[in-house]
């Protein structure tokens, strides 16, 4: 049997609430399941958002090792 998981990652930045950081791991999550199977994506916005942005993704892959 194989296992996989894809994972989305936020930082919570100083004040940010946890729910915000909590929607912007969702979007990188939903992102790394577009993308290939155990994967990961960061969500690389820069700071608190100052208007309606929507979050950036950034991601990279790890692939399983061949035995």
């Amino acid at each position: 049997m194989r296992v996989g998981v894809s994972a989305g990652i936020a930082l919570a930045w100083p004040g940010e609430s946890f729910e915000s950081a909590l929607k912007r791991a969702d979007a990188a999550l939903h992102e790394a399941k577009t993308q290939e199977r155990s994967t990961y994506q960061f969500s690389d916005q820069d700071g608190p958002p100052t208007g309606n942005e929507a979050p950036a993704i950034a991601g990279g892959t790890d692939k399983p090792r061949s035995r």
